[in-house]
């Protein structure tokens, strides 16, 4: 009995020994743990601008293993960082194949364009070829027009104010004392007016149909070479509304005064 329990007592003693040693292992592993994790923060710290690692980061941080900078991984066969330089290398892709040769877009594809509305009328340009391009090279003679490419361009064509002088037909005999006959006068909103039926549907269809203020009317109209008074334009609109209230056109309240 003396015996096994001396026995006991040595191995109680060996354990001891290997614990104490254990324990130190593992104070030295989480020691090194923390230095390692120290200095990869200020890796991180170098390098990492978001929340994810990406690509680039990866292979910076297998460099900074390769030099050092990060420490030395342990080699121990039961240290699960044993194969980090080597996995790290995998995620990075830092072996893989690059393609170097520049990625370049497929050329957008132009819309077809369709022919222009057949209702709009056309209007000839006609675009002639420079002088010195005339003459033939080799002789000097003027060449030849074979025809024509014709190019469909939709353009603008601006309004234009213009004085029409109606020139009123009279007719009279001198042999006689016939009466004198004379052309009808042209319709306007106001008899003896100087504003004419397309100028009176301009402005009209300008305030109501546009919702274009009338004196954003006087500077569009001013930019013409037309300089009319707000004060004339409101007259124009209380005129032409009052000539077509019989059609069951009710004149706006505020038609009577500047917008």
């Amino acid at each position: 009995m003396v015996s096994l329990v001396t026995q006991l007592v040595a191995q109680n003693s060996e354990l001891a020994v290997r614990t104490a040693k254990v324990e130190t292992r593992n104070a030295e592993l989480s020691t090194r743990n923390s230095e390692l994790e120290k200095q990869l923060e200020k890796i991180l710290d170098r390098y990492k601008k978001s929340e994810a690692v990406s690509k680039t980061q990866l292979v910076l941080f297998i460099d900074a293993l390769s030099r050092g900078e990060a420490g030395d991984v342990l080699t121990d066969e039961n240290d699960p960082r044993r194969d980090a330089n080597e996995q790290l290398r995998k995620k990075s892709g830092i072996d893989d194949e690059r393609d170097d040769e520049p990625k370049t877009k497929q050329p957008r594809k132009q819309p077809k364009r369709g022919p222009a509305p057949p209702h709009l009328p056309r209007l000839e340009n006609a675009i002639a070829v420079s002088p010195e391009n005339r003459p033939r090279p080799r002789c000097g003679k003027p060449r030849t027009c074979i025809g024509h490419d014709i190019t469909e361009v939709i353009e603008l064509v601006p309004a234009k104010v213009i004085v029409r002088e109606d020139k009123r037909e009279k007719l009279a005999r001198d042999d006689c004392d016939g009466e004198l006959v004379r052309a009808p006068k042209t319709d306007k909103v106001v008899d003896g007016g100087k504003y004419g039926d397309a100028l009176e549907a301009d402005i009209l269809v300008g305030k109501y149909a546009d919702g274009l203020p009338l004196h954003r009317q006087k500077e569009r109209y001013a930019r013409l070479g037309l300089d009319m008074p707000v004060s004339t334009l409101v007259d124009q609109v209380k005129w032409s509304t009052d000539l077509l209230r019989p059609c069951g056109v009710r004149r706006s309240p505020t038609a009577s005064r500047a917008t």
